[in-house]
């Protein structure tokens, strides 16, 4: 039954256009995954994210502008690093690019309420702001995770974490923690407190939203959340070491 279906197919008329969409979503793949390989070393000073937002404020007919200042991990001080990883993904350092009981999670949510989210780990949030869309969809979705965990085993973590902070949105025209210090509290990432820190980490996941809002109740208790997991998130685990 399987070699009568087999031999169906290959003699189907839409045999070829299917075999070339293959072809075309494994080669996209590989470019990926060589691209994901250069940027161990190589800086991607504009991410897709960062043009499609820069094309969005210009046809809006608007002139806000574009600030982004790369700086290496080690110029970042502990503060900022503790911060985002209490906030965002506090197995950052044990899992292998996907938090696989928080997905689950997010799965049952989806289908029993119709919504979820929050599962995305800062590796997978590396590859939506690099590599792919903000698109919501079961395809990115798929395609996220897969080259999640090919990331984590081409990068260490201080990769992950450093591009991550240095691509970051964290307002309207805002991107990356050096840009984010400066413009909301005249200082380097290096010299941010621990509430300063805290509060970065908890405008994220809505920044151009909380941009506005920033001294709303919410965000001063998410921040003072953050603050305390601060104290019990720890920077070393194994082999790695993101307090260098």
């Amino acid at each position: 039954a399987v070699t009568g279906a087999l031999r169906a197919f290959l003699r189907h008329p839409a045999r070829n256009a299917l075999l070339a969409l293959a072809a075309a979503a494994l080669l996209w793949h590989i470019f990926i995954l060589g691209e994901a390989a250069a940027y161990r070393w190589v800086n991607p000073t504009m991410t897709p994210y960062m043009k499609l937002e820069r094309e969005r404020i210009a046809a809006e007919g608007r002139r806000v502008p574009f600030r982004h200042e790369w700086i290496p991990l080690s110029r970042m001080g502990p503060n900022i690093k503790r911060a985002v990883i209490a906030s965002e993904d506090q197995k950052f350092l044990h899992h292998d690019g996907v938090d696989w009981d928080a997905l689950e999670l997010e799965m049952e949510k989806h289908l029993e309420k119709g919504r979820g989210g929050g599962a995305s780990t800062i590796t997978q949030q590396v590859v939506k702001n690099v590599f792919l869309t903000h698109e919501r969809s079961y395809i990115r979705k798929a395609r996220e995770i897969l080259i999640s965990l090919a990331l984590d085993r081409l990068w260490p973590k201080s990769r992950i974490l450093e591009v991550y902070l240095n691509t970051a949105e964290f307002g309207e025209g805002i991107f990356g923690v050096q840009s984010a210090a400066k413009y909301y509290f005249g200082c380097s990432a290096s010299a941010l407190t621990e509430g300063q820190a805290a509060f970065l980490a908890a405008i994220l996941p809505r920044p151009r939203y909380y941009q506005l809002h920033r001294g709303s109740a919410f965000i001063r208790r998410k921040a003072a959340r953050i603050e305390y997991y601060m104290q019990r998130t720890p920077l070393r685990a194994g082999g790695e070491n993101l307090a260098r």
